[in-house]
């Protein structure tokens, strides 16, 4: 109609442009993404950090006072993720709380395989340094004319010049894994002098796992003229295993071993002992190193899904 507005004319026979839909707008919020990686990175490097130190041994206290301290952390988050996502599912939040669940759910996950981790390589490599470390060394040792009660409490051993395994006596027990024994022998060049010269109990045994297939006891340095000392063994949970395999040889070759000890067949047991040191280091760069890789990756993923799909 004349005089109508140019409002009213534009209007007319027109139809109202669709609205976008809330939160096709949204934008990525940089802070909020790098927080969801640093987060459960750092979760991660600290628990196995604690676990993997020497303070585990020499400060049991403050080290669990951190892991909890550490865990007081993550449930708040996990809570918080938690009802927020309730809230939305009930209708009382319009958007999803992607980042809180992303950030809640991997930052628990850091905790738990940061633990398990660390143990691992605790138990496997830092645990056996510690407690051969804190233990004596013997030198010169004569397997034939020397019992091992004098030396129960060393971590590493030498032996006399002439020692060597004799593997014709070595023996396999099988229990899901195969323990293998072979025994310490001060070979003097001849069996009948050998059993003149000892005190008659095979006393020091060399050990291995899973080595003394068809070809014999293959373990550890075997197989080097040189190596002529020991390793003790620490791990408690294979030492009833070694000495069920000492039993059997004992019935199968008709010989005693009164008090055996067992160690791993090495030339310089100073190295090996420090190799235990670095194993420990470097699986827990690895393990570090790995956990924020794969934090990396599903960050990434995270990111595109949420572009993608606007949850």
């Amino acid at each position: 109609m004349y005089g109508q507005n140019d409002a009213t004319q534009a209007a007319y026979g027109s139809t109202t442009a669709p609205s976008k839909p809330a939160g096709s707008n949204k934008r990525l919020n940089l802070r909020t993404v790098f927080l969801s990686y640093l987060i459960p990175c750092v979760t991660f490097c600290t628990v196995s950090s604690l676990l993997t130190s020497r303070m585990r041994q020499t400060q049991p206290f403050l080290v669990n006072l951190a892991l909890v301290l550490i865990l007081v952390g993550v449930l708040p988050c996990c809570t918080l993720a938690a009802n927020m996502t309730r809230k939305w599912y009930q209708g009382l939040l319009l958007e999803f709380p992607f980042w809180y669940v992303f950030m809640a759910m991997f930052t628990a996950l850091a905790y738990g395989t940061g633990y398990w981790f660390a143990e691992l390589n605790f138990y496997n490599n830092m645990a056996p340094y510690q407690a051969i470390t804190s233990l004596a060394s013997a030198y010169n040792v004569d397997p034939a004319t020397t019992p091992s009660a004098r030396y129960l409490d060393v971590g590493s051993i030498s032996f006399v010049k002439g020692t060597t395994l004799d593997l014709k006596k070595s023996v396999g027990f099988k229990n899901h894994d195969v323990y293998c024994v072979a025994p310490i022998i001060h070979d003097t060049g001849s069996n009948k002098s050998l059993r003149s010269a000892s005190f008659g109990s095979y006393d020091y045994w060399a050990v291995g796992l899973n080595c003394c297939s068809g070809d014999g006891f293959v373990c550890g340095q075997y197989a080097n003229p040189k190596a002529r000392s020991g390793m003790r063994l620490m791990r408690e949970d294979q030492r009833a295993f070694y000495q069920l395999a000492v039993q059997e040889a004992e019935v199968t070759f008709g010989i005693r071993a009164n008090n055996p000890l067992f160690f791993f067949w090495v030339e310089e047991p100073k190295q090996e002992e420090k190799a235990l040191q670095v194993d420990t280091r470097f699986w827990w760069e690895i393990g570090i190193l790995a956990f924020c890789a794969f934090q990396l990756l599903f960050t990434v993923a995270a990111v595109w899904a949420y572009s993608v799909f606007k949850p």
